[in-house]
């Protein structure tokens, strides 16, 4: 094989990805809600990543804010940006909902 990118997947097919943790994190800090989709998608992308690695509560927090549209921002901002994780994806899930229902 003269394509090293080729060679790669099809090691990884055959034999799985050479670092799973480096590329669920990867993938975890490129991940972003598009502003016209429902969080449900970005939320269940989130915790299938989260599952794969070791990040502490606040480094969770934070990334999880980072992939949200900025009309979620906006709204999980208001009275205060949450701390904890669980907060944080309820307020925006909520945000999310009125948005869907309006």
């Amino acid at each position: 094989m003269w394509d090293f990118e080729a060679f790669i997947n099809e090691l990884e097919v055959n034999f799985g990805p050479h670092d799973p943790v480096g590329d669920a994190e990867k993938s975890l800090t490129e991940l972003t809600m598009k502003d016209g989709s429902c969080i449900v998608k970005y939320n269940v992308e989130f915790w299938k990543l989260v599952a794969r690695v070791d990040w502490n509560e606040s480094a969770l927090t934070a990334r999880y804010f980072s992939g949200l549209p900025l009309r979620l921002c906006t709204e999980v901002m208001q009275g205060g940006k949450p701390t904890k994780l669980a907060s944080m994806h309820l307020k925006a899930q909520e945000a999310d909902d009125i948005h869907w229902i309006q």
